[in-house]
């Protein structure tokens, strides 16, 4: 029980999951299956529906995804996710219609629709523009100073402080003439600036692959 519990104060305090839209997903899902599978049998929840933010997550879900439809990848998600079906109980349970309208926007059909297919959906262009999930901020903000570590131990691995680099550098401050010398170094700066770039730009769109690991090492 204390398990489950700790789970559902994931939610807290805004309805944002620190694990990224992927795990939301997983997490919301089985979340989900339990309130409705509780209130079946017992007629009553155990007070887990009124979590702290659990009758908000339906927004968290709404504002990652972009205009393109893919989710904002954070904490090892995916840009896309199968289902949603989950958000026509939030939208029935919570009285929030526009949960309803982002899974009916999804444009695809799931069996379970059938139990929770909410028929009244409302478009969210009411709602604010932006929500701010500082629970699931707070976590990004954390582990996000750590890219630093990241990028250098790509570069270690990559073989950039190795014989490889040591040789090209080498090879450049070599040069007899001084022109060709001044060039060659110019030259080897940029082209591994650049490369540096690709890298960094390449673990910025991967750091969120990063997130989680980096947590549970702390």
């Amino acid at each position: 029980w204390l398990s489950v519990r700790a789970g559902f104060d994931g939610y807290s305090p805004e309805g944002g999951w620190a694990e990224g839209p992927g795990y939301w997903h997983y997490a919301t899902q089985y979340a989900i299956y339990l309130l409705d599978s509780l209130d079946t049998a017992l007629g009553k929840d155990l007070g887990l529906g009124a979590s702290l933010g659990l009758s908000e997550t339906g927004l968290f879900r709404l504002h990652a995804a972009g205009p393109s439809g893919k989710l904002f990848n954070f904490a090892d998600s995916e840009e896309k996710h199968s289902g949603g079906y989950w958000l026509f109980w939030l939208a029935r349970r919570y009285n929030h219609p526009n949960d309803a309208w982002t899974e009916e926007h999804r444009g695809k059909i799931h069996p379970m629709d059938l139990l929770w297919f909410d028929e009244i959906p409302r478009d969210p262009f009411h709602l604010p523009p932006a929500k701010r999930f500082r629970g699931a901020e707070e976590r990004v903000t954390r582990v996000a100073p750590q890219l630093q570590g990241i990028l250098n131990q790509a570069l270690q691995e990559g073989g950039w402080f190795e014989d490889a680099h040591q040789g090209e550098l080498l090879k450049a401050a070599t040069k007899p003439d001084a022109d060709e010398r001044l060039t060659a170094v110019r030259t080897l700066v940029a082209e591994e600036t650049r490369m540096g770039m690709l890298v960094g730009v390449a673990l910025g769109w991967e750091l969120a692959l990063e997130l989680e690991r980096n947590r549970q090492e702390d």
